[in-house]
């Protein structure tokens, strides 16, 4: 489904006198549909610049990333027009971040429904009962759905972020340091939800810094040194 070829991400910082940072130089790797690849390697060596050329929230400096999209067959990530970009993001890749950003007023149960509303066609009353189901096995508790995000822990914000990504079952999923401020019994059953998306067909890339957990769940590991 995904091949990067040679990718290469360079910032130019014009603070005090210009300065040339590498984010990230020559990535290759290719990843099947169906395929969970996990990325490793320690803080600040380029990681989740990887997954934001991927997302192109960063437009790639060198290199090309080719996608097979059901919609618009193969494309390159790295040069297709952002038209084409916008299109793919809200049909086929979803992304984890490893924050949670949303509007301050919008309750949790609002925020993890919405992409069912924008990208299926089905009532809210359905989308509500899914998103009910889904909060419910990640542990969010009942009272919680009708309140705002902003007043949740770090570990309930990201089991929000999640479900978000994961209800409307994206073709390809970005996973950016998805476990990071969770604990072990949340982690577990994270897992299992990314592992069950899987199963169902999607793709995932994932970011993380426990080589026990991108094991448990990869069929590839990138490591960056």
């Amino acid at each position: 489904m995904i091949d990067v070829i040679g990718l290469s991400k360079i910032f130019n910082i014009r603070i005090n006198g210009a300065k040339v940072i590498n984010g990230c130089e020559n990535i290759n790797f290719s990843v099947k549909e169906g395929e969970f690849l996990s990325i490793l390697g320690p803080s600040g060596i380029g990681k989740s610049t990887i997954l934001k050329c991927l997302y192109r929230t960063y437009l790639p400096t060198k290199g090309e990333i080719y996608y097979e999209s059901s919609i618009f067959g193969k494309v390159n990530i790295a040069r297709v027009p952002d038209r084409k970009m916008i299109v793919l993001r809200n049909r086929e890749i979803g992304y984890v971040s490893q924050f949670l950003r949303v509007i301050p007023r919008i309750s949790a149960i609002d925020v993890v429904l919405e992409p069912l509303l924008l990208k299926n066609q089905i009532s809210y009353k359905e989308a509500r009962k899914r998103a009910e189901e889904l909060l419910f096995q990640l542990r969010i508790p009942e009272y919680l759905f009708d309140a705002y995000p902003s007043t949740f822990s770090g570990g309930e914000q990201q089991r929000i972020n999640i479900a978000r990504a994961i209800i409307w079952k994206p073709r390809l999923l970005l996973l950016d340091e998805p476990t990071a401020s969770l604990d072990k019994e949340s982690v577990e059953i994270v897992l299992s939800k990314f592992l069950k998306l899987k199963e169902e067909g999607s793709t995932l890339i994932g970011v993380f810094h426990q080589e026990e957990i991108a094991k448990s769940i990869s069929d590839k590991i990138y490591i960056m040194k």
